[in-house]
């Protein structure tokens, strides 16, 4: 994972745990929730993985290099592997040895998988992107679900403070003598009724407050404040624009189609390393070995020994000279470093090997190559009709919210004007309390809805913002 996440992590938690009131915006909610998110640790783990297969394929062109050595111990009939003699002395024999292999030719294998690992990192970068998309988005709604509670619960006190001066007014009418009680006991009913509201509204915005912490995971939600929009929020009208524009010019920037493409890409070359495997693999060889056997003896030198081969007819014998080594009577075994230094053998060859029959194998993985860049591609297909369905629903529920936020501007400010009014007919006597009651609900309502259908007109455009540009400004 990136350090700047880790870092901003600790420093915004720093902050919150010395002023459990301090409030965030919606970045620094973002930032934190970053840091966090299980999905986008899953998704850095997958693009370290990514990039170790890719390192790994890259190291596949260079030569191969093993050594080995052992010491045994031989039993019974066995032979001697410096001397080559055969016998049943036991024997002590060591060996060690260095070999490499480098592959000339494998049908392109090495070649492919290195472009199949790095489509892959390509794709699991994408993917990083990707999961921090779905947060984002995530995020946003529930950092406006928790603005739009805000604004409810403002309006439900404010409606409670309006009718708690209504109330403490018709008191002093009803002690005047001016008012009847029934009067005083209707608001009194409706003060209890707008404070449940009031409660309500309070425990809404408090759950709301727990799932925007829960995006964050963010354990004491209580504490968690965040900051209102600015006036001056941007809001694009995507109204004149269609479907099919907005398609085309997310198509170029949208991970999760990038991420689709890419491990299209991956299946090919996949396909392509499953049949470089009937090819034969050509392989420059190498290596340099020694051992060591405790039944070598230690010879110094030679000497000329005369020994008798036979007699003539007249009883004469005959001797011959011959040459005979000469062992060291102290260290009779040749010594292992001597041994290691004289029994050195080295080698160097092509190696050639054709694949005849695998039991199937090579087809298998062929097959399952195939069907596996097949499944691939039927993702790809499927990530752009998702991503179309989502733009026409983005599109569709952007036209929606517009309408809702007209048509509530208007009914908002018609019922604030009613309002208004039947407050001054009820002050003059020409309206009882039900009716302005009802006045009063109208308003309050008319409030709650053009608040949330503003939040609504926002989100649907930032969806469509974020979509085009992967970028979201709250």
């Amino acid at each position: 994972m990136d350090a700047r996440y880790l870092i901003c992590s600790v420093f915004l938690f720093n902050i919150m745990s010395l002023n459990g009131q301090k409030a965030m915006n919606f970045y620094e909610c973002l930032e934190l929730a970053y840091s966090r998110n299980l999905t986008i640790k899953q998704a850095y783990l997958g693009k370290d993985r990514a990039a170790s297969l890719s390192k790994v394929a890259m190291y596949n062109f260079t030569p191969s290099l093993n050594a080995s050595m052992g010491y045994t111990f031989n039993f019974g009939l066995n032979i001697d592997p410096v001397r080559n003699v055969i016998g049943r002395e036991t024997r002590q024999i060591g060996n060690i040895g260095i070999n490499t292999q480098w592959i000339l030719f494998d049908g392109l294998q090495n070649t492919s998988n290195l472009k199949r690992a790095r489509y892959s990192l390509m794709a699991e970068t994408e993917n990083i992107e990707n999961a921090k998309n779905e947060l984002t988005l995530s995020l946003a709604q529930a950092y406006l679900q928790v603005l739009i509670n805000e604004e409810l619960l403002m309006i439900a006190e404010e409606q409670l403070r309006l009718t708690e001066k209504q109330m403490k007014r018709m008191e002093e009418l009803v002690k005047a003598g001016v008012q009847a009680e029934v009067q005083l006991q209707e608001f009194q009913a409706q003060y209890y009724r707008e404070q449940q509201n009031a409660v309500v509204a309070r425990n809404t915005l408090e759950i709301a407050r727990l799932q925007l912490a829960n995006q964050m995971v963010f354990d004491d939600y209580e504490r968690l404040r965040i900051t209102p929009l600015s006036s001056e929020l941007p809001v694009i009208d995507f109204s004149s624009r269609s479907p099919s524009d907005l398609f085309r010019e997310a198509s170029e920037n949208n991970p999760s189609l990038k991420t689709a493409y890419l491990r299209e890409e991956a299946g090919r070359f996949e396909v392509r390393q499953a049949l470089g495997a009937r090819y034969p693999l050509i392989a420059l060889v190498a290596g340099i070995s020694t051992n060591y056997a405790n039944s070598v003896p230690n010879v110094t030198g030679t000497q000329n020994v005369t020994l008798p081969i036979g007699i003539t007819q007249d009883g004469i014998p005959v001797f011959t000279t011959v040459t005979q080594p000469v062992i060291d009577s102290e260290n009779p075994i040749k010594p292992f470093r001597n041994q290691v230094v004289d029994n050195v053998n080295e080698f160097l060859g092509v190696s050639v090997q054709i694949p005849l029959w695998s039991r199937y194998q090579i087809s298998n993985t062929i097959e399952n190559a195939r069907i596996n860049y097949e499944i691939s591609k039927l993702n790809t297909q499927q990530t752009q009709i998702t991503l179309y369905q989502n733009i026409q629903q983005a599109h569709a529920q952007f036209l929606a919210a517009k309408s809702g936020l007209e048509a509530s501007i208007k009914a908002e400010r018609a019922a604030r004007t009613a309002f208004e009014n039947a407050e001054q007919r009820f002050s003059g006597g020409l309206l009882d309390q039900v009716q302005l009651e009802s006045f009063k609900i109208n308003y309050a309502n008319a409030q709650s809805q053009l608040t949330r259908n503003r939040y609504e007109y926002i989100f649907r455009s930032k969806i469509i913002e974020f979509i085009l540009t992967n970028t979201i400004n709250l």
